[in-house]
């Protein structure tokens, strides 16, 4: 039997137990992904393996998954597409 959770059950759980190991996780990554030279974003240890800028974009992409599944309360499964290349804010 599934219960549906109520939206201050909901807000409890992402600002005292989630929202903490989310900041770590994103600074790890953001460290991890910093520590990858330019010169070498393209290299796949593997042909079957995502090269560092592939993995990037994944985890960008997921984490905004997740982000709007919880504001809309909807899992979106239409693929997203993530720029390329960086646009410089002029």
């Amino acid at each position: 039997m599934s219960q549906t959770m109520t939206a201050d059950q909901a807000t409890f759980l992402l600002q005292n137990m989630y929202m903490g190991t989310l900041k770590t996780e994103s600074r790890t990554t953001k460290k991890i992904l910093e520590a990858v030279p330019a010169a070498k974003v393209d290299y796949k240890p593997d042909p079957a393996s995502r090269s560092a800028i592939e993995l990037a974009r994944h985890i960008a992409a997921a984490d905004n998954r997740f982000v709007e599944t919880v504001i809309n309360g909807v899992l979106d499964t239409n693929p997203k597409m993530i720029p390329e290349k960086r646009q410089d804010a002029r």
